[in-house]
């Protein structure tokens, strides 16, 4: 998984945005870049940089509004970004806040498994949770 992908990736529930990231394990790739940046930010990510922690849009009476690039909490330079499109992120979790409780999903061998909770596989879980348990501890998560 890319780190770009929190730009979209929402709680398949709540459909809270955006996910806190927390990385176990990554790696670097030679990943060729073919698509050209969004025009409406001049970069690989349209609405939030999670690598900066920065938001492109916000939300006003119920609108999208982009801000401005002036107004950014962080000026990024597109060298950045091709340097985080080339890590790979192979083992972490996605955090999202619910109703005063942390709701995690995992990320094995660099897929996101994001999954409404009705569907989510209790065997994946499972392993996960063995596997990292003490980091889904410190983390606050229910394990």
């Amino acid at each position: 998984m890319q780190i770009r992908l929190l730009d979209i990736l929402a709680d398949p529930d709540t459909k809270t945005w955006p996910l806190q990231l927390v990385i176990f394990e990554k790696t670097a790739t030679e990943r060729e870049i073919r698509a050209p940046p969004y025009e409406e930010t001049g970069l690989y990510c349209r609405f939030y940089c999670a690598l900066h922690d920065v938001f492109f849009v916000k939300e006003e009476a119920g609108k999208e509004i982009r801000i401005p690039k002036k107004d950014w909490t962080k000026q990024i330079d597109i060298k950045e970004c091709k340097t985080c499109i080339k890590e790979e992120i192979v083992e972490g979790v996605l955090i999202s806040q619910r109703k005063g409780r942390k709701q995690w999903f995992p990320i094995v061998d660099e897929i996101p498994i994001m999954f409404p909770d009705e569907l989510r596989d209790k065997s994946i879980d499972s392993s996960f949770t063995v596997k990292h348990a003490e980091k889904l501890k410190e983390l606050g998560l229910n394990v």
